[in-house]
């Protein structure tokens, strides 16, 4: 799958794969992957969680500039 084919989780799906998090909503889907808006379990608080096509991770050009946005 490439990110142009990037299809977004079902929240089943990300719910069993996130357990410490309770999905509530699909927010969005871009180019680059889809939104979601959780709940997180352990500190009883309101997330938005971006989640994005596998191959994305293996590129470190990729990974660095995700960690700057995500510090914004």
């Amino acid at each position: 799958m490439t990110h142009e084919t990037f299809q977004a989780p079902e929240l089943s799906h990300l719910a069993e794969l996130l357990p410490a998090f309770e999905f509530q909503a699909f927010i969005a889907q871009g180019g680059m992957g889809a939104v979601y808006k959780a709940r997180q379990k352990s500190l009883e608080r309101d997330v938005a969680i971006k989640v994005l096509p596998r191959e994305l991770g293996a590129d470190p050009e990729f990974r660095e500039s995700f960690r700057v946005e995500a510090k914004a």
